[in-house]
Order: structure tokens, then C-alpha cells, then sequence
């Protein structure tokens, strides 16, 4: 894939960039959207890990493999490489939110520092790593 940055269909403000070849260790895509209520993530997979940031709007219900999880303004999700994921149903008002896919393992490589705090911390607050509760919540960037 090159490197382009799309106004998505349906969106009231934002952007999503595919990263590539910016030069940034690892980055694959990010992106800045505001959504209304009609807007929905449909079904997806990736090859990297993902994180979406609600910043703003009401709870969005996702399915992230096959838990189900409510993320809350300031909360994050991660997504697992190779994770089916998709939000439940449209959100009740609009939303905004950032998101960002990346390969660790050239961030890992450049920072290997990080990697063993990557390895402990990752399997707390990843959805499909999480306890087996339908309605468990996703790591707060509140805590």
C-alpha cells in the first residue's frame, strides 16, 4: 500500500492516513474522526496491533473477537494482531475518536528498553487477553 490520507465516507470531520512509508518505526495507519450517529466500524481484521481512543461522544459497544466490550469516553481498546473487530451498533450521538495501527516488532527492535514492560503490561489491557466477562471493560487511560 502507499502512503494516502482519505476522508472516510460518511464522517463529519476527520481523516485516515496509511503510514507505510512515512518513515515512522512501525506505524501502519492513524487516523482523527468525528462520527455521527450512522457511522459504524464494520468488520476488520489487521496484521498489527490497533488503538482506539474514544475522546469524546457516548459508550461504544465493539466486538473484539468474540468478547464484547463498552468503551467510555478517554478509554482505549487494543486490538491484538489478527483480531476480528467491529463496533456492536452505531453509536447513540456523535463520537470522536483516534486510532492508530502499528507492527511492534521494529519498535521493539529500536527500543528494546520497552519490550519486557511491553510483554507484562500488554496482556492486562488487550480485549482478547482480557478476563471472560461479556461486559468487561477495556484499559482506562483514566487509571
Amino acid at each position: 500500500m502507499t502512503d494516502d490520507v482519505v476522508r472516510p465516507a460518511g464522517l463529519r470531520a476527520g481523516f485516515h492516513a496509511h503510514l507505510d512509508r512515512a518513515g515512522v518505526a512501525g506505524l501502519v495507519h492513524a487516523g482523527d474522526q468525528q462520527a455521527p450517529t450512522s457511522f459504524l466500524i464494520r468488520r476488520h481484521r489487521h496484521d498489527v496491533w490497533e488503538l482506539y481512543l474514544q475522546l469524546s461522544g457516548p459508550a461504544t459497544r465493539w466486538l473484539v473477537g468474540e468478547e464484547e466490550y463498552v468503551v467510555d469516553r478517554h478509554e482505549l481498546l487494543v486490538v491484538p494482531p489478527g483480531t476480528i473487530h467491529h463496533m456492536v451498533c452505531p453509536a447513540a450521538s456523535e463520537w470522536h475518536f483516534l486510532f492508530a495501527a502499528f507492527d511492534i516488532a521494529p519498535l521493539l527492535e529500536r527500543f528494546p528498553e520497552v519490550a519486557d514492560q511491553w510483554r507484562r503490561a500488554v496482556p492486562r489491557m488487550c480485549p482478547a487477553r482480557a478476563r471472560r466477562s461479556r461486559r468487561s471493560r477495556p484499559f482506562s487511560a483514566k487509571s
